[in-house]
Formats: structure tokens, sequence, C-alpha cells
């Protein structure tokens, strides 16, 4: 059957539409590829033929990306990248791209008043860590430990992403609640706890009299109040009268270098280095003005391993010049320097710019500063059931129940103080008469069954028993150490 010629005519022109669309195509393929091998020429990159600027390199990436890649990307989102990538190609766990809301997260914290749950993080081995939990906050309340491995927020995983993107996941409005899921240890399964936030405000000095003409100052962190407040505690006739100062650096996580410096002279002597800042090229020495008048009585600073990054300039400063005497524990090993940039659109960079050594030259990172006098506060072992969080509330326990979870109660039982001498991890007698004391302190039924509704409380317990100031082994020593020292 013969065509119409009408209809010909139409075949012929949409053939002529389809070739001039691929002609069309073809030249702007050509184009872009063209555009794309000139940045990417060998010859460009040969010795001497280098460009002045790596810019055409990344416009004609991000050019090609914009026209061949399936869904529209803006070109914020892909110089984002970019800068996120060369950060993490430098291997550093503290080098990091901060967008908006991290970098406003961070100047929030650094001035002492946010919003969020109260801890300090960093990167440990591609993990977000908890530094520290800080002092009478959500985060302390809930149970979280240093070295806890943040992996989950909300349900989704943070694995890879930065530290201050982290703290924007976990901040939010006061009074609304964030899921964290935690790892603990060696343990493979996830630790949930669920925590209300809360506005934080950062007072980072505490005081008080110790008797026997002794005083403690407690600073919780390095923000920009820290020199501040605690000059205030230093006039006070509480301490300013004192005999000897017990000075706690537990779980401060650090802060701006200039205050662990301004705070450092008010211990060491005039024109004394506070710290070696070594660089590329360079290395730095600040040290402490020509008229610092140093407290110049006893002095006993506490450390554990939450101390970290400027409490441990100033730890292995005060240890170095032989002013104090560190009582406590390992600190954490954060020696390293970093900037912090504003850039476009609000967001920013943090880059590690240099390491520090102790006056004396003594690595920090990833060493530490060790204490002269070794003491452990009471807590159940790192190696506990309950501590690597075997003891998940997935299943209802009771008088027969086998397995770790039973071990790991037992354990958190036991250091409550309850007599629970049954097999490890097997829920006999002993245990469930446990368990109705424990539901009793609380005001709960009394059955012998224990429950994932109870495993919150439980946490709380072991959390206060754990630092409880009235059980307090490390400050202790560190009393009884300045009462040597000051001839009581």
């Amino acid at each position: 059957m013969a065509i119409p010629a009408y209809r010909r005519l139409r075949l012929e022109w949409v053939r002529t539409l389809k070739r001039i669309r691929r002609v069309i195509s073809l030249f702007i393929i050509v184009a872009v590829l063209a555009s794309l091998a000139v940045a990417l020429s060998p010859s460009r990159a040969a010795a001497g033929d280098r460009p002045a600027s790596d810019g055409p390199f990344l416009d004609g990436v991000m050019n090609y990306i914009q026209s061949v890649f399936y869904k529209e990307v803006d070109r914020e989102t892909l110089l984002a990248g970019a800068i996120r990538g060369i950060l993490q190609a430098l291997n550093d766990p503290y080098s990091e791209y901060l967008p908006p809301e991290a970098y406003n997260g961070l100047m929030q914290d650094v001035g002492g008043s946010f919003g969020g749950i109260g801890i300090s993080i960093t990167a440990d081995n591609g993990r977000i860590t908890v530094l520290s939990p800080i002092r009478g906050t959500p985060a302390e309340a809930a149970g979280l430990l240093p070295g806890d491995a943040i992996v989950e927020v909300d349900g989704k995983s943070i694995l890879g992403i930065s530290t201050d993107e982290a703290a924007g996941m976990i901040r939010g409005t006061p009074g609304t609640k964030v899921q964290l899921g935690i790892l603990r240890g060696m343990n493979p399964e996830l630790i949930r706890f669920e925590v209300t936030r809360a506005v934080i405000n950062v007072d980072p000095v505490e005081s008080k009299d110790l008797g026997n003409g002794m005083a403690y100052i407690r600073l919780t962190e390095f923000n920009e109040n820290a020199t501040a407040k605690l000059d205030a505690a230093l006039k006070d006739p509480l301490v300013a009268n004192a005999k000897g100062l017990v000075l706690d650096l537990r779980n401060n996580p650090g802060g701006a270098l200039d205050q662990a410096i301004s705070v450092a002279e008010r211990f060491l002597p005039p024109n004394a280095v506070v710290v070696q800042i070594v660089g590329r090229n360079t290395t730095e020495k600040p040290r402490t003005s020509l008229d610092a008048k140093p407290w110049g009585k006893p002095l006993v600073v506490l450390v554990n391993k939450g101390s970290a990054s400027a409490s441990e300039i100033l730890a292995g400063a005060l240890k170095d010049f032989s002013v104090a005497t560190l009582v406590g524990t390992r600190t954490y090993g954060k020696g390293s320097v970093q900037n912090v940039i504003g850039m476009y659109y609000g967001a920013g960079m943090r880059i590690t710019v240099a390491h520090f050594l102790s006056p004396a030259g003594n690595a920090i990172d990833t060493v530490g500063v060790t204490p002269h006098i070794l003491a452990e506060n009471r807590a159940l072992p790192e190696k506990s059931p309950y501590y690597l969080g075997y003891l998940d509330g997935k299943r209802d326990l009771k008088s027969g129940s086998v397995g770790l979870d039973v071990a790991a109660l037992q354990d958190a039982l036991r250091f409550l103080g309850y007599v629970v001498d049954d097999p490890q991890g097997t829920y006999g007698a002993a245990s469930e008469r446990a368990v109705r004391s424990f539901r009793k302190s609380i005001g709960l039924p009394v059955n012998g069954g224990f429950s994932g509704s109870l495993l919150n409380e439980l946490g709380k317990k072991v959390q206060f028993e754990t630092r409880d100031p009235s059980d307090d082994i490390q400050l202790k020593a560190a009393i009884k150490e300045l009462s040597t020292q000051i001839g009581q």
C-alpha cells in the first residue's frame, strides 16, 4: 500500500529533526569533552608547563559533571564536595569541611553557650567518639562515657562525616529528643540512648573549700570565658587564702589555645615557655609575660583519659616546670592545633596547622601526659559485659535466663553493692533477690524480673556511683598529696 505524499513529507521532517538533535547533542558533548581534555591534558601537567592555577581544571570537571550527570546538581554542592574531598585526602581526622550549620555550631561552642545534649566529641579511627560528657548535662545524666563511639543519630549512620557535621545533627531545639546509636568497647551490638536536648550554658569554672587550708577549682573547658572565670576564682578569699590548691582538669576536652596559654600564665613563672607549636616550617614557643604573677603555692592537678588538647598543654607545662603534681590517669593524647576559617555561604574549614610538644619537648599526640601519681576511680572494668553493652534491654530477664546480658546485669548489681553469687551469666535466686531490692530502691513494684524499661534507671545508678563525690578516689589521692605538701 502506497504511503500518501503528506505522510512521506512528515516522516522526512521527523527524520531531519532527529538528525539535527543528534548533531547538536554531539557538538555539546565534544565541546565539554574538549574543555575537560584541556584541563586534564598531560602536557599541562608536564614539568615547566603547569598552569598557574588549578581553577580551569576544577571548572572543567564541574562543567562536565553538570552537563552529563543524570540529574541536576548545583555548583555550590560540587564545590563543597571538592573541598571536603581535598581535606579528606590529608588523612587527618581533625581537618574537615564545615557546612554552615556545623561552622555556626562550632562558633557557639567556643562562646560557651549552645543547644544540645552536652558532649565533646572528636574523630577517632573514622568514628565520632565522645571525649567527655559535660558535667550536669543531659549527656552525663543519660550515661554516655568517654570513648563511646557514636555511629548513628536518629537512625542515620554518621560514619565518615566530620565531627562538626555530627554535632550539627545532635543539636536541636531544647526539649526535643535525639536517638544515639553507640558502640562501646569491643561489643559489636549498638547501645541506644534517647537524650532530651537542652540549652547548654557552660560556666567553665567551679570552686569550693576542701577544708584544712585547701581549695578546689574545676576547669571544665577552655572556652572564651575560661581565664576570666579562673581569675575570679583565684581572687575569691576562699582560694586566695588557701595554703594549697587542687586544680581539676578531668574530662576537660580542651578548647581555645590562647585560653590554655593565658591560664598557664596564672601558674608558671615569668617568661616561661608554655608549649612548643611545631608547624610545617616554623616552631613557635609562646611564653608567659615578663610580669606574670603565678600562684606560687602547692598545686595538685587532676587528669584522666577525658583530659585532652588544651588540658594536656596546661598539664604538660605544669609538669615540666615542676610547679604541680599530677594525679589520676594518662590523658587522651590529642596534640594538634587547628585553624578555623570562614568561607563562602557561611561554611568553614578546619585544618591542622601544627602539632604541639610540651616545653621540655615531650610529644603529646597519641601519647598523652602521664601523671606523677596514678589513681583510678571506682568503676566497672572496661571488659565488663555491662561496660561492653551486652545489657541492651532487648529481652526480659527472669529466673532461669542465661546469657551475656545476664552477666552484664550481674556486674552492674555487684557494682551497686548487691550480693549476687549466682554463676556468671545465669539468672538464679541471688540475681532475683538483688533485682527485687533494686526495684524497691527506685520505688517500683517489687518482683524478680528485669525488663528493658529498667535499663535507664540502672544506668543512672551506675553512673552516679561511678562519679559519686564521696567516693572520688582520685580526688582523695590529690587531697592526700596536697596535705603532705602543705604540712598537714
